[in-house]
């Protein structure tokens, strides 16, 4: 018996999607490129400055495309499987996930027992892998900040995404049929995380103050707004192309003004601004047809950065770090091209031989007779959404 609304095949992507998840990967690895190449002369070279200086607002679009994807993917299992469908998402994704960073912490480990220029503590080592591997990194690093490894620094953002799975699976799995209820008390959770990023930056000030999860969960929650509403939004359909436009300039006005603004702006005003930006991105890209913003972001060196822009993440940074203690007499170009290339290297590799394998194996768990379930015809799904 055939379910209705059920998309023909998830595991679809979304090349524009991706497009957009490489150029953010770029800005993030730039950002964190100070470790083999200081920027202190980087106002030579303004307004592309910018470019080092826009690690938060390119987190955010990760954040928000990551959260409409699973947000989307776990509607339609819930709407194919019943109750279970959010919970086998999940177990997908943090498998997936899982799989990468254990690979990275068993090297970090083994370097560690090594690399005699490794100055962090075996103590220190351990407990960081520990919170990594068990997503409350972000908590420990808040709480810890001289004894936290500051290569696996960048790592906080996969334990915010998490955390923020398990609640969001299950909510869907309790009220996942209730969609306008869930979108109400999105609408709601957006106007607190806003407020509150204010407040905590004012009480905190600039470190304590981003690593808390009720802060860094803004674009999160934006993205799973979008996703929740897309089906009611196409009566922005008509005018998805200038919206897109629109939005691409703004996102890029955020971009170029990076260097003029501190985290206290990204807490505040920016991160507001860029946030809702995504999300209204996302919606009109998934409303409009065929356009040149499309064909840029689906151009095949963008995504295949964004095919790959997890493996980047979770390992740019230990190795720009282990770069930078081993090439300390090195110029600054050296040291880059080196890490660079290192980077592109095991990125090939681990995407090879451990990300693909594990999400081509993953895409079967949980995949059994699908259970009808009654949804409302105002909650409607709209047509296929990628895989995240």
């Amino acid at each position: 018996m055939p379910v209705p609304n059920t998309p023909a095949d998830p595991r679809q992507r979304d090349g524009s999607l991706d497009g957009l998840r490489g150029v953010a990967i770029v800005l993030i690895v730039l950002s964190h490129g100070w470790t083999v190449y200081p920027f202190d002369d980087s106002a030579r070279i303004a307004p592309l400055d910018a470019l080092l200086f826009a690690g938060n607002v390119a987190v955010t679009i990760f954040l928000v495309v990551s959260g409409y994807l699973v947000t989307r993917s776990m509607l339609s299992a819930r709407e194919r499987y019943g109750p279970s469908g959010p919970w086998r998402t999940f177990t997908r994704r943090i498998l997936r996930i899982s799989a990468s960073v254990l690979v990275l912490l068993f090297a970090v480990a083994l370097m560690s027992e090594v690399d005699d220029s490794d100055t962090n503590s075996q103590e220190a080592t351990q407990k960081s892998i520990l919170r990594v591997a068990t997503y409350t990194w972000n908590w420990y690093v808040r709480a810890n900040p001289l004894e936290a490894r500051g290569d696996l620094g960048p790592l906080w953002y996969l334990s915010v995404e998490m955390q923020f799975y398990v609640v969001l699976a299950l909510v869907l799995a309790v009220w996942g049929a209730r969609r306008r209820h869930v979108s109400a008390a999105l609408v709601l959770i957006v106007l607190l995380v806003t407020w509150w990023r204010w407040h905590s930056y004012d009480l905190e000030g600039w470190y304590g103050a981003p690593l808390r999860t009720t802060t860094r969960v803004d674009g999160l929650v934006w993205g799973a707004l979008v996703g929740l509403l897309l089906p009611h939004l196409a009566s922005l359909k008509r005018d998805a192309h200038a919206l897109l436009g629109a939005t691409s300039l703004v996102m890029l006005g955020v971009v170029f003004t990076s260097a003029r603004y501190d985290i206290g702006d990204y807490m505040k005003l920016q991160g507001l601004i860029m946030a809702a930006t995504v999300a209204l991105f996302v919606a009109a890209n998934q409303l409009s047809g065929p356009s040149a913003i499309k064909v840029i972001l689906s151009s095949r060196p963008l995504r295949a950065l964004g095919s790959v822009s997890l493996t980047i993440y979770i390992w740019h940074s230990p190795i720009f770090w282990a770069v930078s203690r081993h090439t300390s007499e090195w110029g600054n170009l050296s040291r880059s091209m080196l890490a660079v290339g290192l980077l592109a290297a095991v990125t090939v590799l681990a995407h090879r031989y451990v990300d693909g394998p594990v999400q081509r194996w993953t895409e079967n768990i949980g995949r059994g007779a699908p259970a009808v379930e009654n949804v409302t015809s105002a909650d409607t799904s709209p047509p296929p959404t990628p895989h995240p």
